[in-house]
């Protein structure tokens, strides 16, 4: 099983440029295109923020949180289908952003975004299991992600696959293109250079804290948090099975 995955930052605001990746090259305004046609993925997941959503957001009188999602998972989906030559991602991820910006304010912090983007990606690999056979190769692409998010979709994504590792055989190679911005009047290419190539190693994670414990399901509906403890407890119920 192979995934990329790539934060993202507002992708209105990005130029066309020849990008460079392992000996082809294509003229795009992101390389996920140029990516997944040379490392034939399975899977692409797209991780962004629900601040994107600030200018179209005004159009709904009183919009709900979901008008708020939907309205940033658009302006992606647009994007890829109109600058991108019509590239569908599996999965576009909208996380918790913050900050003031024309229209709205968003009211929090990053370690909101880490929770919800780690429990986003632990699902849909859950989800993935049936599909996997022995390895899992995921390829993070941070040409285009923007402070907080690069960072924290990496760390969540690193501590998923390590507790993977301790049934799969998991690697994780991490992309990063050349700068442009600064660049651009004497910029040709880009280059799409490999940071990290690593085989993840079975951990987990422990936090000690004083703070009350998160209760994500603590406001959803019965159904719902008996759909999620089905999710997780299939997830635990594979991986028994897989070592045992």
């Amino acid at each position: 099983m192979k995934v990329v995955i790539a934060p993202w930052g507002n992708p209105r605001n990005w130029k066309e440029v020849e990008y460079v990746y392992n000996g082809q090259t294509e003229k795009l305004k992101d390389p996920l295109v140029l990516i997944k046609r040379i490392e034939n993925p399975n899977k692409v997941i797209i991780v962004s923020v629900d601040t994107l959503a600030d200018d179209y957001v005004y159009a709904f009188k009183n919009p709900s949180y979901d008008d708020i999602k939907s309205c940033a998972e658009n302006l992606i989906l647009n994007f890829c289908q109109k600058e991108l030559k019509n590239f569908i991602p599996e999965k576009i991820i909208v996380s918790y952003g913050f900050g003031e910006f024309n229209h709205t304010k968003f009211i929090g912090n990053a370690v909101d975004f880490y929770y919800h983007t780690f429990k986003e990606l632990a699902f849909y690999f859950a989800n993935l299991l049936p599909q996997i056979n022995e390895k899992i190769e995921v390829i993070f692409d941070a040409t285009h992600g923007i402070n907080y998010t690069t960072i924290l979709t990496y760390r969540a994504l690193r501590e998923i696959l390590e507790i993977l590792a301790y049934v799969y055989d998991v690697n994780l190679k991490v992309l990063n293109s050349d700068p442009y911005i600064g660049r651009e009047a004497k910029v040709d290419r880009l280059n799409i250079n490999t940071i990290e190539e690593s085989k993840i190693l079975p951990r987990i994670s422990v936090y000690k804290s004083n703070k009350r414990p998160v209760e994500p399901c603590f406001h959803l509906e019965n159904e719902r948090k008996e759909e999620i403890g089905k999710n997780i407890g299939n997830f635990i119920s594979e991986i028994s099975f897989n070592i045992n």
